[in-house]
């Protein structure tokens, strides 16, 4: 924050790559916040548009809220939206509180309840977000001192010579021991001859073609990771780390690494995949006899699967309506045409989201996904699609009205 102000005094534009909302109070017109996550940069029109308050009243925003990222415990029954229409319709945050312990009609009765109980959580939340923007001692030149880049230190070296360490710190210990006494190694008479045990290595096991690329331990897969980072054609995952991480999911899943990159996705700073991996993921377990969709339009979706061994069909629904209860689309686009392109608002939450241009598609992803999970949770556990993380609807979404 400190380094902010110095550099708006001295005519500088400051960019901060980050996740943290936090950080979003400190957007200005010289300064601006790069979403690592969703690939965008937001200035204080951006801010204003998705939060609903300006740069200047994010901190009051949170303190409202609450922040779980940051174990900041808000108000119970403010969310993102509830928050903002407080800021707006009274000025911030403390004019908003003063007015709900008045017995203020304009604010709805439950809100109102919620704010005069817990008012006070919000002056603790607010020493806890609010930054400090005048740090003494700061050396800010300091920032653009020549730094010379050390190596990165070889830890993946480390892990695989680990073995061969302790195989040597083994044969060590063995020589240092005395060499035992006559008596205690000479065996009686009737004792039997003991047997030589042979040494048998086991037989190399050759890899599939299709698998010869693939890492085969920890540390080809870091260094395929960082190769493909370098690449610049996943730009989705931020590090080569992200990329290792998603390597290590797809192998656990049984998926090459190119699968993996491809079908999975980084929403909110979390792992989420597509919804057809989810589907073929099941049909490849060889636990469901069929996994079909049976009825796909602009209104509804329904899939139908039945278990191996089980005596039940299993069908799961969802419909445009159900997507307008979960705000996955605006009421107003609830009706549109039926080949399920209906166009794009220029305004609006749903401004840009798929639900908007491809409606048949993600109903058919809603209960593919909704029906693979109630079914066969032994398969597709703790596996979500960027639909479903960016909307909050497995997470509680940073950015979610509660």
């Amino acid at each position: 924050a400190h380094a902010c102000r110095v550099a708006e005094a001295r005519g500088m534009v400051t960019t901060i790559a980050t996740n943290d909302k936090d950080l979003l109070q400190l957007v200005s017109d010289s300064t601006s916040v790069f979403n690592v996550s969703k690939w965008e940069t937001w200035g204080p029109a951006d801010v204003e548009e998705r939060m609903g308050v300006a740069p200047k009243f994010i901190a009051q925003q949170l303190a409202l809220m609450g922040d779980k990222g940051d174990n900041v415990v808000g108000i119970p029954s403010v969310g993102l939206k509830n928050a903002a229409k407080l800021i707006t319709q009274f000025g911030d945050a403390n004019k908003a509180l003063q007015a709900a312990r008045a017995d203020d009609e304009t604010i709805t009765p439950a809100l109102r309840k919620a704010l005069a109980t817990y008012w006070e959580r919000y002056g603790a939340a607010l020493i806890q977000i609010e930054l400090t923007r005048d740090v003494d001692g700061f050396d800010f030149d300091s920032l653009f001192r020549h730094r010379e880049q050390k190596p990165e230190p070889a830890e993946w070296d480390d892990i695989n010579d680990m073995g061969d360490e302790m195989e040597a710190e083994k044969q060590e210990t063995k020589q240092s021991e005395p060499p035992p006494s006559p008596q205690a190694t000479e065996a009686p008479a009737s004792a039997p001859e003991p047997k030589t045990e042979a040494i048998v290595k086991a037989p190399s096991v050759m890899v599939p073609w299709e698998l010869q690329l693939e890492p085969q331990d920890i540390r080809s897969a870091y260094k395929m990771a960082t190769v493909l980072a370098d690449s610049k054609l996943f730009r989705g995952f931020p590090t080569e780390q992200a990329i290792f991480a998603v390597l290590a999911r797809g192998r656990t899943l049984g998926i090459d690494a190119t699968t993996a990159l491809s079908s999975f996705h980084i929403i909110e700073g979390r792992p989420a995949m597509h919804a057809d991996l989810i589907e073929a993921l099941v049909l490849k377990s060889g636990k469901a006899e069929y996994f079909d969709c049976v009825e796909t339009t602009a209104q509804k979706a329904v899939y139908e699967t039945k278990r191996v061994g089980s005596k039940r069909v299993q069908t799961e629904v969802f419909t445009i309506q159900d997507a307008a209860r979960a705000m996955l689309v605006v009421a107003s686009d609830a009706e549109g045409s039926e080949d399920g392109f209906i166009g794009t608002s220029k305004e609006g939450p749903n401004a840009k989201s798929n639900w908007s241009k491809w409606r048949k598609t993600m109903l058919r992803h809603r209960a593919k996904t909704q029906l693979a999970r109630r079914v066969y949770p032994d398969v597709v556990l703790g596996l979500y699609t960027a639909d479903e993380v960016s909307n909050g609807d497995v997470f509680e979404a940073e950015f979610e009205e509660r």
